[in-house]
């Protein structure tokens, strides 16, 4: 009976490590589409950014050029009428004279409007690539990390055997019985043999950790937990647990 017994809760186990196994896969997907849609936001932000550049250029040269086609439409005005006819135009000169000021002040507050749009455009942009890449390199330190105990102490276990490893350490790092942070779970005295070994370290800086503890450190990172509450493994024997391949958890 408690063979059954224990066969049934296997099963169980099974069946709800494969219905979390598909909420982790569209978790990890959704978290993918929001870093691929700030990042796209940011490239809007810059392109944005560079039109707004543009145009108060555009701006100023065509502001430069009106100014440039006054003056030499006066001075030609000036150097071929008669006397008379230059005081007329002088006349004339001097409104268009007293008007120029006032086109002048309203080309140069849209030329600041638009310089302060792109500036405006150009600091979303950074805001945003920068909490995108911050975000990545937060994540992919404990990525990094778990997946390095993960390897030293499941590496050549089944993929599930590899997360429920990554489920403990998640366990205990949400227990107040343990340190608050992963690299206080990992490196507690007494735990984790490879950590005290130095054999967790050297994994973690060689950068070549293998691609499936890297998988399962962000399944269990995402809150994957085949074992339950489980905050222990070792080789399995006499004693009881959720067993998942030559681990028992408990």
């Amino acid at each position: 009976a408690e063979i059954n017994q224990r066969e049934e809760e296997e099963k169980k186990a099974i069946e709800q490590a494969k219905k979390e196994k598909a909420a982790l896969a569209e978790k990890i997907q959704e978290e993918a589409r929001e870093k691929d849609a700030a990042l796209a936001k940011a490239k809007k932000a810059r392109e944005l950014a560079t039109a707004a550049e543009k145009k108060a250029q555009e701006k100023k040269a065509q502001e430069a050029k009106r100014q440039e086609a006054e003056a030499a439409s006066e001075a030609a005005s000036a150097e071929s009428a008669s006397v008379s006819a230059a005081s007329v135009d002088g006349g004339a000169t001097e409104g268009t004279k007293e008007a120029a000021p006032a086109q002048d002040e309203s080309a140069a507050a849209d030329v600041q409007a638009l310089q302060a749009a792109a500036a405006a455009a150009e600091a979303e942009a950074k805001a945003a690539e920068s909490a995108a890449q911050t975000a990545q390199s937060e994540e992919s330190e404990d990525v990094k990390l778990l997946a390095s105990l993960i390897y030293c102490e499941a590496g050549n276990q089944p993929h599930e055997g590899k997360v429920a490893v990554g489920s403990v350490v998640m366990n205990r790092l949400n227990s107040p019985a343990y340190p608050n942070t992963l690299a206080g779970v990992i490196y507690a005295s007494g735990q984790f043999t490879p950590a005290r070994s130095g054999k967790v370290d050297r994994i973690y800086r060689g950068g070549n950790i293998q691609a499936d503890s890297i998988a399962a450190a962000k399944e269990a990172l995402a809150g994957s937990a085949p074992v339950g509450g489980a905050t222990h493994f070792r080789r399995k024997g006499n004693r009881q647990g959720t067993i998942i391949g030559a681990h028992v958890f408990y």
